[in-house]
């Protein structure tokens, strides 16, 4: 049976679905709950030409997103007694994997779009989670 399930959630509108998942997979037997909550890095965005002075400021949007998903993720926690929450900044397939050995999880909750071909079905970060995963996957169509 699993004993530590990482759930990775983008805090949008599904992330109750795939939690209560996990919750249900947990209860099976007894095993341990983390949402993960990854933030990708906006330093390749594009941001348009500053020479009006109408630039972007990157780093400021990025620690914005910071602390807008960091309040999201403890409101979402303070729902879910028992559940544990990491928030980590990287490309999402990697960081999963590598939160998934960090942590010993035994199995990845992630969700899926149901839309065309494996790379749809999944998603590009749930297909990529499952190359090289250290573990079981297991993908909840949302």
């Amino acid at each position: 049976m699993y004993k530590h399930i990482l759930v990775a959630v983008d805090l949008d509108e599904k992330a109750p679905l795939l939690i209560a998942k996990a919750q249900q997979l947990a209860a099976l037997g007894g095993a341990k709950v983390t949402v993960l909550n990854v933030i990708e890095i906006l330093a390749n965005l594009y941001v348009g030409d500053d020479w009006l002075g109408g630039g972007v400021n990157v780093a400021e949007l990025q620690a914005d997103l910071l602390t807008q998903r960091e309040k999201q993720l403890q409101e979402l926690l303070e729902t879910l007694p028992g559940v544990f929450g990491l928030q980590r900044q990287g490309s999402p397939a990697t960081v999963i994997r590598e939160c998934a050995t960090e942590i010993d999880a035994s199995v990845i909750v992630v969700g899926t779009h149901g839309r065309h071909g494996l790379e749809l079905l999944l998603g590009s970060i749930s297909n990529g989670v499952l190359h090289g995963t250290p573990c079981d996957v297991l993908a909840v169509k949302i």
